[in-house]
């Protein structure tokens, strides 16, 4: 009885995992029409994350409500932090070269070692451009920059805790 309950299953399953491979197989890449249709979508989200961060920086610079000596030290602040907020296009093969497949494990490390020290560079310029503008606050104005300018680097990014914070942080 079991056997019979075994083939049963096993044919059921072969029945219905051929045409199920078929279809995957059959396919086809997208359509020029749909590629140019998802490259729009990219391109209306990266407007619309730029007008959102253009609006933040707003709110930044208006919350921090500077002096006027305080703030000569803004535009040089303002144009670091764009720059490491900006995201750069993902790297895929060369100019002309084809894609020989999906990358190796090397390769992936290469490319994230390259992207993090792109990023390193970014923020030590933020750093060094933020230590005038910094250091010419009161006590009040740093809270504020300290608040804002974390929200602003990691705008939707919550730990395992939630919107609370990671687990492990302690919360007083």
């Amino acid at each position: 009885m079991k056997r019979m309950i075994y083939a049963a299953c096993a044919a059921a399953t072969l029945a219905f995992a051929v045409p199920a491979i078929q279809s995957f197989a059959d396919t086809d890449s997208p359509s020029g029409a749909q590629q140019e249709q998802g490259k729009q979508r990219r391109e209306e989200w990266m407007q619309r994350r730029a007008e959102i961060f253009d609006a933040r920086l707003v709110g930044f610079k208006a919350s921090l409500s500077l002096a006027s000596d305080q703030e000569k030290n803004w535009a040089p602040f303002e144009t670091a932090l764009r720059d490491a907020a900006e995201r750069g296009p993902r790297q895929g093969p060369e100019a002309g070269e084809a894609p020989d497949g999906p990358p190796s494990p090397i390769d992936r490390m290469r490319d994230i070692s390259k992207r993090m020290g792109e990023r390193s560079a970014k923020l030590s310029a933020l750093a060094d451009a933020a230590a005038p503008l910094y250091t010419s606050l009161d006590d009040k104005q740093k809270v504020v920059f300290d608040a804002t300018l974390r929200g602003l680097l990691r705008p939707h990014r919550f730990g395992p805790g939630g919107p609370e914070g990671r687990r492990w942080e302690r919360r007083d």
